[in-house]
């Protein structure tokens, strides 16, 4: 029998599955995704992912991630053509989190500095949970200590 409650609560189900688009992790991907990953060229044999968001789309269309040794943010959508980063962790000389917690139009990013002239880059962090941010934040953070 549907009841009143059993109906609000498959509604809210179906609402919660909807709203989800893209992957989140913060345990790495799954072999499969990863050889996608493979196979599209942003992750090389043998590299693995330890963090992930796919910005609130498809794999293969946007990403952010980091392995042992990078941090790669990808964007293929749109007319302006496809945009990779790919930035070696030793190469990093700071890293800021702007969480852009006072506005909600605006997503989160890393700034990168990097290099030996200081390159300053922004990394997004697009993500449906809050702490998303923050979490890929600190423990991109401790991966990057470890080399240096």
């Amino acid at each position: 029998m549907r009841t009143p409650r059993t109906m609000l609560l498959a509604l809210t189900v179906l609402l919660a599955l909807a709203a989800c688009g893209g992957i989140e992790s913060e345990t790495g991907l799954s072999p499969a995704d990863e050889r996608r990953l493979v196979d599209l060229g942003r992750l090389q044999d043998g590299e693995h992912v330890l963090f992930y968001t796919s910005r609130g789309e498809d794999l293969e269309d946007a990403g952010t991630f980091f392995t042992e040794s990078r941090v790669v943010s990808y964007w293929a959508l749109g007319g302006d053509g496809e945009e990779e980063i790919s930035i070696p962790l030793k190469d990093i000389t700071a890293l800021d989190l702007d969480a852009n917690a006072d506005s909600w139009t605006y997503a989160a990013y890393l700034t990168v500095t990097w290099g030996a002239d200081g390159t300053k880059t922004k990394v997004y962090l697009q993500s449906d949970a809050d702490e998303f941010p923050q979490h890929f934040h600190d423990a991109l953070k401790k991966q990057w200590e470890r080399q240096r």
